[in-house]
């Protein structure tokens, strides 16, 4: 399955990413992330974490609003409703709201859709979802690659890096365009990059904040690598390789 939605943002083109990374005051490889079976561990417990809440607020709280929002509804047919209709109404209206931003933050924390469907449909309703949320945002993705040319260990890491980094996107670097591509790098394994035209990356936290760190222990736990390509005024362009 491939997708083409937009245009690639206008960013600082390099005849080679070595030469970016020279040219970037304080940009370039994000390197070792430290013990790899450590940074294993501890994305594993962070995920297992990450799934036991989202389940827990789909069980709970979830059922809760939804019983309150089918009461309500209920309570519409009644004839003694009818002077407050309208105001119950409004309420409904609010509870499918709540419904709707617990499901959004139980798919940010765990994505059951990529078990169920894969990484290539999670990513396509990754694009609807957060260009619905960032409408200022001109989104674009191209996926080249089929699902089944992707190692089942790396959707997720894939997946948590483009969330990222298209958060850091709209919510620190002021972008107006944002495009992801999925597709095959030079040497035949998996390559990813997601690129805007935001502000940069400020040098105070290039190293320590907007997740970087946990960009680069995904990529280097499962066996890759993270580059990250940034000057101050002329965006950021964040790319992730695996050699399989």
């Amino acid at each position: 399955m491939t997708g083409n939605l937009g245009a690639a943002p206008p960013l600082p083109e390099y005849e080679d990413p070595l030469v970016a990374l020279r040219a970037t005051p304080f940009g370039g490889v994000v390197g070792d992330c430290g013990d790899k079976a450590l940074s294993c561990h501890l994305i594993a417990a962070q995920e297992s974490e990450r799934r036991r809440i989202a389940h827990e607020l789909h069980d709970g709280l979830g059922q809760i609003l939804a019983a309150a929002k089918y009461r309500l509804e209920a309570l519409l047919t009644q004839p003694a409703a009818i002077p407050v209709r309208g105001e119950v109404g409004g309420i409904i209206e609010h509870v499918q709201g709540a419904v709707e931003e617990l499901r959004r933050v139980s798919i940010d924390l765990h994505p059951a859709m990529l078990e169920d469907l894969g990484l290539v449909a999670t990513l396509a309703r990754f694009h609807r979802e957060y260009a619905g949320t960032y409408p200022h945002l001109n989104v674009g993705q191209n996926i080249s690659v089929t699902e089944a040319a992707i190692a089942p260990a790396l959707k997720l890491a894939l997946y948590r890096i483009v969330q990222e980094a298209c958060n850091n996107a709209a919510q620190h670097a002021k972008a107006h365009h944002v495009f992801i591509t999925l597709g095959r790098g030079t040497t035949g394994g998996i390559r990813l990059s997601v690129a805007d035209d935001g502000g940069g990356i400020p040098e105070r936290s290039f190293h320590t904040g907007l997740g970087l760190s946990g960009m680069c222990l995904r990529a280097e736990s499962t066996g890759g690598t993270l580059t990250i390509l940034s000057r101050p005024g002329e965006g950021t362009e964040v790319i992730a390789e695996w050699p399989f």
